[in-house]
């Protein structure tokens, strides 16, 4: 299968509106989702807020491990 606009071999498929895509046409990559140029304009606040939110998560959950490994070394 081709993507539409450059009519080469499609590697994936936008998650918000189903578009063929080909290296070419990827605007933005979440974990494994990727999206076409325009819906990544559209979607952009939306995906930075999520990806905010995950390294803030990661952060945290490293913050924890830290503190977890501090109470183990002191017994």
């Amino acid at each position: 299968m081709l993507c539409k606009d450059h009519q080469k071999t499609a590697i994936g498929t936008c998650q918000w509106c189903g578009k063929l895509l080909c290296k070419h046409c990827i605007g933005k990559t979440m974990a494994k989702k990727v999206f076409c140029m325009a819906c990544s304009n559209d979607l952009s606040p939306f995906i930075q807020t999520l990806q905010l939110k995950k390294m803030k998560e990661e952060k945290e959950k490293q913050q924890r491990k830290l503190q977890y490994r501090k109470i183990i070394e002191g017994y």
